[in-house]
């Protein structure tokens, strides 16, 4: 290609600029605006009350749920993959026609509402991060004191977490699991403290 045809990336900011410019001056924004999220429940809802057609709600509260689950789910796997799962269930449920479209958005609002109240859920359990409540969900599928451990594990990695870039330093992660697994040790299976503790180190790594 003939480099006095590429177009940098100032240029291309400024193409963009002119294009969304406008667009706006043409009164059209639908291209530019973001989507309203489902954790603006207000917003949300009277973006699918203003929305005509009921294939068109279904589709959009479809797909917005998926896509608030598909970009946390990496973060909080415990929380959100029930969520993904019973979703998947009910978009095949309502492509075989066994619920109808009043049943699948009464199904919706719990999902929505469950989403929304997971920061809810995590304050009123004590905890003040969602590194902490993303911990305490996945302990909670092996441990009954998934609670009192979760803070036990905080408290005891409270100077890692302190040291900037720890993520990329090794030696502070090697302390990181050495003080998790003592927490572990004589509360899991001696066999699944290691793969829970890298699994644990890794999920605080990505929040």
């Amino acid at each position: 290609m003939d480099k006095s045809l590429r177009i940098s990336k100032d240029e291309s900011k400024k193409l963009q600029s002119l294009i969304d410019e406008h667009l706006r001056a043409k009164g059209i924004t639908s291209l530019l605006d973001e989507p309203v999220s489902i954790i603006d429940v207000e917003k949300f809802q009277e973006e699918i009350d203003n929305t005509k057609s009921g294939k068109s709600k279904e589709l959009k509260r479809t797909n917005r749920i998926k896509h608030i689950i598909k970009i946390d789910l990496e973060n909080n796997p415990d929380f959100y993959q029930p969520l993904a799962d019973k979703l998947e269930e009910l978009i095949e449920m309502r492509k075989k026609n066994q619920i109808t479209q009043v049943e699948l958005f009464k199904e919706f609002d719990q999902i929505q509402q469950k989403i929304v109240n997971k920061s809810k859920e995590a304050e009123s359990m004590g905890f003040g991060s969602d590194r902490e409540f993303a911990v305490y969900k996945t302990l909670e599928t092996t441990l009954d004191d998934a609670k009192d451990v979760t803070g036990l594990i905080f408290s005891g990695i409270e100077e890692e977490l302190s040291i900037t870039d720890w993520q990329v330093k090794g030696e502070v992660k090697k302390s990181m699991w050495k003080n998790i697994k003592d927490v572990l040790r004589g509360k899991v299976e001696p066999k699944d403290i290691q793969s829970i503790t890298v699994s644990l180190v890794d999920l605080i790594k990505r929040n």
